[in-house]
């Protein structure tokens, strides 16, 4: 069984660690990336609500101090994708030099700590983009 599966961030395999000390560990650095995927082309993924649409995927890489990194994505149904991938990394720039150990140990309260970004509430801090966004960062923890 292969626990290295390829990336497209690197072309390769990425390891894959078992042992996260998380008081060593600590949020450096974030990367996004965007890939549409053109369903409307042969309709796959249609639906009465959505008969034209090109879903699209942002991808959020959190890379630590150490060569421990972390993935999460969003789905959206197309255009949409710009203002997901910006809203990430708005999010995941709130995650830069917060320890794995802090943001893991209770993510109750890490949801609250992104979700309540006073400067970002009016967005509206659990519907649509925003909430899209809060799931990328989350997962890559």
């Amino acid at each position: 069984m292969n626990l290295n599966p390829p990336s497209s961030f690197t072309g390769g395999n990425v390891p894959i660690h078992a042992n996260l000390r998380p008081q060593i560990h600590s949020v450096n650095h974030l990367q996004l990336a965007r890939s549409p995927i053109p369903t409307s082309l042969d309709a796959s993924g249609s639906d009465a609500m959505n008969p034209a649409g090109d879903y699209s995927v942002a991808h959020i890489r959190l890379k630590t101090n150490t060569d421990v990194v972390g993935h999460g994505i969003a789905f959206t149904i197309g255009r949409g994708n710009d203002l997901c991938t910006a809203a990430a990394r708005m999010m995941g720039e709130r995650l830069i030099g917060k320890s794995l150990g802090e943001l893991t140990e209770n993510m109750g309260k890490t949801w609250r700590y992104l979700v309540e970004d006073s400067q970002m509430r009016w967005v509206g801090p659990e519907k649509g983009v925003v909430h899209l966004r809060l799931s990328a960062c989350v997962n890559a923890l």
